[in-house]
């Protein structure tokens, strides 16, 4: 049973808001049907609205998550195309100094032999 006089609460909300979120009842001196149904009422309400603060922040995190997913999008997009803008650039380059440049490989990576032919570091 819930007993006022555990503690001495700065106001009469957190006294209301203690024995609320505990979902205990009030029982003592003068206690009725219609104090019942006012500590019902208030009860529902509090529920209400943390259940309404909790959907709030399941909508935020969901346009959030959302809002992620397009950045991840757009992200691999770009990444893309600066791939093939590299690949272009490789070939246009072994193209040039009449190189083979190789495919990319565990082993291989033709962006690396383009650079070294311009440094005029490529091993043959």
């Amino acid at each position: 049973m819930w007993n006022p006089f555990k503690r001495k609460p700065k106001r009469l909300g957190d006294l209301m808001a203690d024995y609320l979120k505990a979902g205990e009842q009030i029982f003592g001196v003068g206690y009725n049907e219609r104090e019942h149904q006012k500590y019902e009422e208030l009860r529902a309400t509090v529920q209400c609205a943390e259940d309404e603060s909790l959907a709030d922040g399941i909508r935020r995190l969901a346009l959030r998550v959302k809002d992620l997913e397009r950045s991840e999008r757009g992200l691999a997009e770009e990444r893309d195309h600066a791939e093939e803008w590299a690949d272009k650039l490789a070939e246009a380059i072994a193209r040039h100094f009449r190189e083979d440049i190789g495919e990319h490989s565990n082993i291989n990576l033709p962006w690396a032999n383009a650079h070294n032919l311009i440094d005029g570091n490529f091993c043959r």
